[in-house]
């Protein structure tokens, strides 16, 4: 493996890791705020999250716009077992 390839891969695995990092910041900062956007804006900024994950959640855009706790189960409890046929 060549000098190139190496650094290429040293800069590819801190890419994956930072943008992993920055997703659990914002999944983070989403469950603890319990569905209000500007409470999960307010918990970022007070932890210190990347200017990345402070732009997704200041952007005006709402990173998630739905109430998941009224979501219902697409099917019946049981009904993706295995069936015996």
């Amino acid at each position: 493996m060549t000098i190139a390839q190496r650094l290429g891969a040293i800069n590819a695995r801190l890419d994956h890791t930072t943008k992993c990092n920055e997703f659990f910041a914002l999944a983070r900062a989403i469950m603890l705020s319990k569905g209000s956007h500007g409470h999960a804006r307010h918990i970022a900024r007070e932890g210190g999250v990347s200017p990345a994950v402070q732009a997704a959640l200041d952007s005006g855009f709402p990173v998630y716009d739905h109430d998941y706790r009224a979501q219902k189960a697409a099917v019946t409890a049981g009904s993706t077992t295995d069936a015996q046929s």
